[in-house]
């Protein structure tokens, strides 16, 4: 090293880094490495002494000095060392069509805004050189300060001279280390009694290994991209940005920068409020009002998104702050917002986060799958970083929504959790109907709420919501309700104690359902995210009265609107006379056409049988008048579409047909009658399958006309089939609310 006092490394080439610093000896960590005096660093101090000019800032002074001894016939060795402005790969000098493959990357912000300051910079420094009648200025122009410019940026060390200030300085010898995250920060300092500059060792080192130091800390990879042309692997360095900008009241901005009280202006120490107590480098307030006394003003914070800190509490925070009604109290931290929002707001707080994420994911090029596929393969330099930028900030993201998700889910199971504790349902209560009226006179946020909850939450949570809080209503849902646990859709949100292991459930969200299928999880997770909102004639969410959600509602009010579960009770009934009274599933089916031949008697539409014959089952459908639950459409004079052809005959028929397994689904209309018993007194096969509610798996007696053993098969018929058969196997089905239906294989004893 030509310009220092002492030197214990060498430069080297390193395969994995490039040029870089090696020891010439074994080295113990703490070792003093290098020292060189500061009379020898690039510094503004120099820089004016050298050139005689005054009134340059202190980069601007670093600046000219570089470009004008690089100009010189024969310049320093240091400086022939340095690399050309071509070979750097800071992005805002690079080609307009590689840097487009930075699009939607924080990294492309920056580097954009760059190459629109840096013309303006150059301009400015060159009326400061003419006003001074600096001599040589030939050495100046705009190529030459680009260069100077990358110089500055990716060379240039913070020197602390004491506790409140520090000395910026190009090093020679220093400025060709490498980075390393792993190593301390403050391996290089200024001895100011000697005025000379000594870097240490960071790790026990044997000769010829390459010394690195730590740059800056904390330090992401945008960061270095934009300041040094690199980016290092290590996940813990990926990060995205986000920026928010608010219109705050004085009483929220107490509540974001600790700095005035909701009554006049306190000074600096008062309590810790939510961005104070969030130091942790992942955010950084780039305007404030200027007066605590304005109605509103714009607050505009940027915060750093990372795999270590996926969501910071400042972003959080701040977000959540915004939907607090009213101005929030000057001593709210970051650790209470939450406790003081209602469970409407704080979805909707994460809602918008959510949104925020997405909206920053689908702005990046590309696919995840194709960025890493292509980075597999050998590339050009600027090509890999652009994709390394790419893939690190989206996986940033994805984590993030990933916790994003993860507090949605919590938020619904808090919800669910004061269903559990509330007191069963009853209109008479005037502080429920009074609830019921502001439901009404919200419809609008509502519906908001309810959309969002619809698009954004998984299919099980909504399923789910809709049966617990239908259960609230006729007072079933509390811990020790039969049957409750073949509800649990969704264990991270389910709001009970959880008992023995969670029953496997029809996945008919994932599965290519039925139109059947398809309706039935469409309107239960309508519904379900209603649980949480409020139909109204014209809504956005749906164009029927009766497509409502519960779970909004009760977010928003804990209270449901009455005539809303009418709605759905209603059109529930509606949609099962025109298809069936049980959803089918792939599993269901299949385990039917294992069975085959069938024959189905009381198969009013034909609907399951038509899905049968689909799958080249070989079934015979048949339907009776005599059955008022398939006929009640024929008795208010309206027709009824079957899906297949269905032939007249009721339980005279079993016996025409005795090498076909029965299957009877729903022959005894609300539990009554002998429809179902007559079938079985005619069957004579050795296995009877059946589709419905079992004394075994129903809600009971909770409401008038509902019988305790279900609504599917008569006691008569249920304790013939216990009798004579024996339960083979128990398939799950989709339930609608308040029903257990399943299917069942018996085997004759």
């Amino acid at each position: 090293m030509e310009l220092a006092t002492f030197s214990a490394v060498v430069l080297k080439n390193f395969e994995d880094t490039g040029r870089g610093v090696a020891v010439s000896q074994d080295t113990e960590e703490g070792d003093v490495l290098l020292e060189v005096p500061l009379e020898h660093c690039w510094t503004a101090a120099n820089a004016r002494s050298s050139l005689g000019l005054e009134d340059l800032s202190e980069k601007e002074a670093i600046l000219v000095h570089l470009m004008v001894e690089a100009s010189k016939d024969e310049p320093s060795k240091h400086l022939k060392q340095l690399p050309s402005l071509e070979s750097m790969a800071l992005p805002n000098f690079w080609a307009e069509q590689e840097l487009e493959e930075l699009e939607g990357s924080e990294v492309h912000t920056h580097a954009m805004r760059l190459k629109e300051e840096l013309p303006e910079d150059f301009s400015r420094l060159e009326q400061k050189l003419s006003s001074s009648e600096f001599a040589q200025t030939s050495s100046i122009n705009f190529a030459s300060y680009q260069w100077a410019w990358s110089i500055y940026s990716s060379r240039v060390m913070s020197l602390s001279v004491n506790e409140s200030s520090a000395l910026f300085a190009i090093v020679p010898g220093l400025d060709m280390f490498n980075h390393s995250p792993s190593m301390a920060p403050g391996l290089f300092k200024l001895d100011a009694t000697r005025n000379v500059v000594v870097v240490r060792a960071g790790a026990r080192l044997a000769a010829g290994d390459q010394a690195f130091i730590n740059y800056a800390h904390p330090m992401f990879n945008s960061q270095m991209f934009l300041s040094f042309g690199f980016l290092l692997q290590e996940e813990i360095l990926q990060s995205s940005e986000i920026t928010l900008s608010l219109q705050v009241s004085p009483a929220k901005l107490a509540v974001w920068l600790g700095r005035f009280q909701a009554f006049g202006v306190q000074g600096e120490g008062g309590h810790e409020r939510l961005l104070d107590a969030c130091d942790s480098g992942c955010h950084q307030v780039l305007h404030r009002p200027n007066s605590p006394f304005c109605d509103a003003e714009e607050l505009i914070v940027r915060h750093t998104l990372n795999l270590k800190d996926p969501l910071p509490r400042a972003f959080v925070g701040m977000v959540r702050a915004q939907h607090l009604q009213g101005d929030p109290l000057p001593s709210a931290s970051a650790s209470c917002i939450n406790g003081l929002l209602k469970a409407k707001d704080e979805m909707r707080s994460l809602l918008l986060i959510s949104m925020l994420l997405n909206g920053k994911t689908s702005e990046l090029r590309g696919s995840d799958e194709e960025d890493r596929q292509e980075l597999s393969g050998p590339l050009p330099q600027r090509r890999r970083l652009a994709l390394l930028q790419r893939c690190g900030e989206r996986e940033v993201l994805q984590r993030a929504a990933a916790e994003v998700e993860r507090l949605q889910l919590a938020c619904v199971r808090g919800a669910l959790r004061s269903v559990t504790t509330a007191e069963k349902c009853s209109w008479a209560y005037g502080s429920l109907l009074a609830a019921v009226d502001q439901l009404r006179a919200q419809v609008a946020s509502v519906a908001s709420l309810s959309k969002n909850l619809f698009d954004r939450l998984p299919a099980p949570h909504l399923l789910q919501s809709c049966h617990l809080i239908n259960l609230w209503v006729v007072g079933l849902l509390c811990p020790d309700t039969v049957g409750l646990e073949r509800l649990r859709l969704a264990t991270t949100t389910w709001p009970l104690e959880l008992k023995g292991e969670t029953m496997r459930q029809p996945e008919v969200w994932d599965e290519d359902a039925s139109e059947y299928s398809a309706l039935y999880v469409q309107k239960l997770r309508l519904w379900g995210s209603w649980l949480f909102g409020l139909a109204v004639q014209g809504s956005q969410v749906s164009g029927n009265v009766a497509d409502v959600v519960l779970l909004s509602q009760w977010m928003h009010a804990e209270a449901i609107v009455p005539d809303e579960l009418s709605s759905m009770g209603a059109e529930q009934i509606s949609i099962r006379q025109k298809f069936a009274w049980s959803v089918p599933t792939t599993e269901a089916l299949q385990a039917l056409s294992g069975r085959q031949p069938l024959l189905e008697v009381g198969a009013g539409s034909g609907y399951w049988a038509a899905l049968l014959r689909q799958r080249s089952v070989d079934v015979l459908a048949y339907d009776s008048a005599i059955d008022p639950k398939f006929n009640a459409a024929a008795a208010a004079g309206e027709s009824q579409e079957a899906f297949c052809e269905v032939l007249p005959g009721g339980p005279e028929v079993v016996k025409q047909h005795p090498d076909r397994t029965l299957v009877l689904m729903w022959p005894d209309y609300l539990g009554l009658g002998t429809f179902g018993l007559e079938c079985l007194r005619a069957y004579e096969g050795r296995e009877l399958i059946l589709v419905g509610e079992w004394q075994t798996s129903t809600f009971g007696s909770y409401a008038p006309g509902i019988k305790g053993h279900g609504q599917s098969f008569s006691v008569d018929f249920q304790e013939a089939v216990e009798r004579d058969f024996c339960l083979a196997q128990t398939i799950e089905l989709p339930r609608w609310p308040l029903f257990l239906d399943c299917l069942q294989i018996f085997r004759r004893r």
